[in-house]
């Protein structure tokens, strides 16, 4: 069995994720979390878990509610877009 080559950076870069939070753990939460049965280590920073709180905070409600919106039409299949419309999109050219 051969492993794609993308599954093997994808390996590479989660353990490298996992090293540098635990380089960022202090050494003694490290060693109790270890030893703790009932301990979750999520592999986030608390730099990297403030930084999606103040995105969520900063994140526009109008946003949102689109977002609900098209997922909603989505599942209903009522959701039509043209190529441009795709294209408009994705270069940020889309009219709200």
């Amino acid at each position: 069995m051969q492993i794609p080559p993308e599954n093997l950076r994808l390996d590479a870069i989660q353990r490298r994720l996992k090293a540098d939070a635990l380089a960022r753990t202090p050494t003694v939460d490290r060693k109790t979390t270890e030893d703790r049965a009932d301990a979750v280590d999520l592999g986030f920073s608390p730099e990297s878990v403030q930084r999606f709180v103040d995105i969520l905070r900063n994140m526009n409600p109008e946003d949102v509610h689109r977002v609900a919106d098209l997922k909603k039409r989505i599942a209903e299949g009522t959701y039509t877009a043209t190529p441009q419309d795709l294209a408009d999109a994705f270069t940020g050219q889309s009219g709200r």
